[in-house]
């Protein structure tokens, strides 16, 4: 990554912070100095004057400001997911990273306890089919819960396309300062195609997904079948 590139990531994080931070406290300081005024003409200095109503203010500022708040997340979790496909910007997603307890060896399950290499799709070599699909699931006064839905694609050894759905599931705090990636868990699962060479002997080869594979079992009749007696 070149220094032009850190120096894009660092100014759109410090953009970030400030349109998060500027609302609030242009709320607080515009009702404190309301306060003052009144204080001054009244010469009533009651502590509580002073932090009551400015509580009461910035509260509402927050639910009312929440909508606007939760889009700056989903545009935060937008540009994690593209970084994830850009291999020259990747390297930025570490300060997101924690210590690497995960399974490197498969791409089905990602957290930010896996490496670096997994979390930017290692040597899947795919890419995004669908775009993106933010669903917020949970608004707190201090995260917020969003999941992204796609579909990726890539050609498998074979030649033939291979295509998966992906789910990615991130809770995002923001403060008045920065934002911050609190958890971040990725899964996909190979959409079985019965054109490819799924079968193998008598198995069948259903590629990346997890280990709980619901299926349904099927009686086959040679004939004459027992139905015809």
């Amino acid at each position: 990554m070149t220094q032009d590139e850190m120096m894009e990531i660092f100014q759109a994080a410090i953009m970030l912070a400030f349109k998060l931070a500027v609302p609030i406290l242009l709320v607080a300081m515009i009702v404190g100095l309301v306060i003052a005024i009144l204080q001054a003409a009244t010469q009533v200095h009651e502590q509580t004057l002073s932090f009551a109503p400015k509580a009461v203010a910035v509260g509402l500022a927050l639910f009312i400001l929440a909508p606007w708040m939760t889009s700056e997340c989903i545009d935060f979790v937008r540009q994690f997911n593209d970084t994830t496909f850009d291999s020259e910007k990747a390297a930025s997603l570490s300060t997101y990273m924690e210590k690497t307890t995960g399974d490197n060896t498969t791409l089905q399950y990602v957290t930010l306890n896996n490496s670096l290499n997994q979390v930017s799709w290692a040597e899947f070599h795919g890419t995004r089919l669908t775009t993106p699909v933010p669903s917020v699931k949970e608004i707190t006064p201090t995260y917020n819960v969003i999941v992204l839905d796609y579909v990726v694609t890539r050609v498998g050894q074979n030649g033939q396309s291979e295509y998966y759905n992906v789910e990615e599931y991130y809770r995002v705090r923001y403060t008045n300062t920065r934002m911050y990636l609190l958890n971040f868990e990725r899964t996909m699962e190979e959409i079985f195609r019965g054109e490819n060479d799924s079968i193998s002997g008598n198995s069948i080869l259903l590629g990346i997904r997890s280990k709980d594979v619901e299926y349904q079992t099927c009686l086959l009749y040679t004939s004459p079948s027992p139905r015809d007696s």
